[in-house]
């Protein structure tokens, strides 16, 4: 024989909140650690290019090519001409 359950509703309903709200918190706190890691790791790559060209760093950004994520730097180098550099990813 099936028993209907008869526990307390409102005690139900914060137990399900709470574990939402538990979820939701690290799911942004994973998130944005990850952003961390990726703006330090292409603030790294500038600088690299940077120290190497001597030029002067147009953009950076993020890009996928051929199904690796990279970072696309342009500079415009001291010469006058606009360089694009790739840095692959370090994790």
């Amino acid at each position: 024989m099936i028993q209907k359950y008869s526990g307390n509703k409102k005690y139900t309903r914060f137990v399900l909140t709470s574990v939402m709200i538990i979820v939701a918190s690290y799911s942004l706190f994973t998130t944005t650690n990850s952003l961390a890691q990726q703006n330090s790791s292409i603030d790294n790559a500038v600088q690299e290019v940077r120290n190497a060209t001597k030029g002067k760093i147009i953009s950076a950004d993020t890009v996928t090519v051929e199904d690796l994520q990279q970072h696309r730097i342009k500079v415009l180098m001291p010469n006058g001409h606009v360089k694009v550099f790739y840095k692959p990813i370090t994790k």
